[in-house]
């Protein structure tokens, strides 16, 4: 199964036997999430005025899905551009190609209306795990905000649930 553009969102899926008969059946089918999300928090007090758009450009991940297999199962480049966000919050999704993945190299972009590069960070071997949310909190233009510049601290929490966040300071 593919998704047009590449362009994965939260997806769900049932796999399995089902047998059609002429009388009349139900079928009571639980859904599976087969993507992880990436969620980028940033801190910093404001964004510079100039930033029209954030880019994430991503490897690792997939935007082909195997039903049976319950995962991605091909090596995607994946590109998703979301407009300036209020709240600093941008969120983006893979398919990963185990239960446990790793985006093997995730640019985040700053782009200006006319997509000039105001600012760009580049994350490697960032974890992926399905139904499981992998967010990265820091300042991104280095303007501080929520607890000052960053410590250079690493924090990984997970839970199973898809409200669960492995989280991480930059």
């Amino acid at each position: 199964m593919t998704f047009p553009n590449n362009k994965v969102t939260d997806t769900f899926y049932y796999y399995g036997d089902l047998v059609v008969t002429t009388e009349v059946q139900s079928y009571d089918l639980t859904l599976t999430r087969a993507v992880a999300m990436f969620r980028l928090v940033l801190t910093d007090e404001e964004m510079p005025s100039n930033v029209a758009k954030m880019k994430f450009y991503y490897l690792g991940g997939s935007s082909t899905f195997s039903p049976k297999d319950g995962c991605g199962c091909v090596n995607s480049k994946q590109t998703e551009i979301r407009p300036v966000s209020d709240d600093g919050i941008y969120e983006i999704f893979t398919l990963p190609h185990t239960e446990d993945d790793v985006l093997t190299k995730l640019t985040v972009t700053a782009l200006d209306q006319n997509d000039n590069i105001i600012k760009e960070k580049v994350f490697e071997n960032v974890p992926v795990t399905r139904n499981q949310v992998t967010r990265y909190t820091g300042s991104f233009f280095g303007s501080g905000g929520s607890g000052g510049s960053s410590d250079g601290t690493i924090r990984l929490t997970a839970d199973p649930d898809w409200d669960s966040v492995n989280g991480y300071t930059f």
